[in-house]
């Protein structure tokens, strides 16, 4: 048996998420069977597997121990910086991501990573402890492909995260990036829509005018033109939908590849060896939030842009 203190980091997350979170060797089925068998308790009676977790619950657990492995015990953390911190208080961390660092741990397991560096500097600063810790890891709100520069939130504590990914559904959070693109786009600004469709296998998405199947989502990006020479346009990107690979694979399919794209690129379009990775940069953020919590009063129509330097390092 094993007994578990709620803690405010845990708090209002649904018991099955709770314990699938807390620990890494049991799987989800086993934890419903666990529930729905009375082998789980929330002070000392018998709950449903949607009950959600208060503040100081005890929950006892009637399992193997040899499955109740807690996650923080296996973490991987990476003491290098890649980073470099852009805004930072309680709450939320903003930092600038360099082009060919992985945000999370890839097939490879490797664990040099954004989030394995940010915690590691904040249990260094000792603003996280996962000693302390039930199912909460500071966690990334967005992300960014391998070789894609830019900024990327981290929230430091549950209510934090929830609050932003709920401020991130309700555009009340705008993402913009800078990109390069071979051609002179035309015309100068649009919102396209298109629908995205991923192959898990390959790691590849496919854009197309409608949906082809259950699995295609719909994408929306709004651009407009910055500047243009005889061969590219720089432009600026908004996304209304954050899909995988969306800038991507949206502007190859309307003609326009990044410069630099090495996997979503037009075969006419000859390689530009100047470049290695995709011309694209997360460069500016904005909060526009329509409430005052007190997690996030900081950010209240805030709006953070990376300096020029950094911009055209990224291009």
């Amino acid at each position: 048996m094993k007994v578990i203190k709620v803690n405010h980091n845990d708090e209002n997350i649904r018991l099955d998420n709770f314990l699938s979170k807390t620990f890494c060797n049991i799987k989800k089925s086993e934890i419903y069977k666990a529930i729905r068998n009375n082998k789980v308790k929330v002070n000392n009676k018998k709950v449903k597997f949607n009950y959600r977790v208060q503040y100081d619950d005890e929950i006892k657990i009637y399992i193997n121990n040899d499955l109740l492995v807690n996650n923080k015990q296996s973490l991987n953390v990476n003491k290098k910086q890649d980073f470099l911190i852009l805004y930072e208080d309680i709450n939320i961390m903003i930092v600038y991501k360099p082009k060919g660092l992985l945000v999370h741990a890839d097939v490879a397991n490797n664990n040099n990573t954004l989030i394995n560096q940010v915690i590691n500097y904040l249990i260094t600063n000792k603003q996280y402890d996962p000693k302390h810790e039930n199912s909460f890891v500071p966690s990334l709100v967005n992300r960014l492909d391998r070789n894609t520069a830019g900024i990327v939130l981290i929230a430091k504590n549950h209510k934090t995260l929830e609050l932003l990914n709920e401020k991130t559904k309700n555009h009340e959070i705008s993402k913009y990036y800078i990109a390069k693109v071979h051609g002179i786009i035309d015309p100068k600004q649009a919102t396209l829509v298109a629908y995205s469709t991923k192959n898990n296998v390959k790691n590849l998405v496919t854009i197309t005018k409608k949906p082809i199947n259950d699995n295609s989502k719909k994408i929306i990006t709004k651009y407009k033109m910055i500047s243009h020479d005889d061969k590219t346009s720089t432009i600026e990107i908004n996304i209304l939908t954050g899909r995988t690979h969306q800038i991507r694979a949206h502007f190859n399919y309307i003609g326009y590849p990044l410069v630099g794209e090495t996997k979503y690129k037009n075969s006419e379009i000859i390689k530009d060896e100047k470049h290695t990775h995709q011309s694209l940069c997360a460069y500016k953020i904005l909060f526009n939030f329509k409430t005052n919590n007190h997690h996030l009063r900081y950010l209240n129509n805030k709006i953070f842009v990376l300096d020029n330097k950094l911009i055209s390092i990224n291009l």
